[in-house]
């Protein structure tokens, strides 16, 4: 299971809870979440999202506790709302904003690469992925 827990700063620390056991996956030091959390033989990847000083948010996916950014900001805040692994490509569905329109754009990245579902016109987000 995974999700975040609120520090004494105010922070929340993304965690991932298996058997009985808490892994902190980020310091505290930013506000980060976990939101969907995707095991494959001994791997273990979590899908969620950082947010900088200024509340800006960025799609983040860890594996096995390393973390990874998936956006880089220029587009301004995005999410990471869910991870499926299949056949070694990592999909990850979430949401990423398009400031041109003011609107949340629902996006699939697949080993990070971006792919939007959505018109960017009206809001949109992606919740959940699975490939069979």
């Amino acid at each position: 299971m995974t999700g975040y827990e609120v520090n004494a700063a105010g922070n929340g620390v993304a965690k991932l809870w298996k058997n009985g056991n808490t892994e902190n996956l980020s310091d505290g030091s930013n506000y980060e979440r976990g939101h969907s959390v995707f095991v494959l033989g001994s791997d273990v990847y979590v899908a969620g999202y950082k947010c900088n000083p200024s509340w800006q948010t960025y799609a983040q996916l860890w594996v096995n506790g390393v973390q990874a950014t998936i956006t880089d900001g220029s587009r301004g805040d995005a999410d990471a709302r869910s991870v499926f692994v299949s056949d070694g490509v990592v999909y990850v569905a979430g949401d990423e904003y398009n400031n041109e329109e003011y609107s949340y754009v629902a996006t699939l990245w697949v080993n990070g690469a971006p792919q939007a579902l959505s018109d960017g016109i009206h809001s949109a987000q992606a919740n959940f992925v699975f490939v069979k």
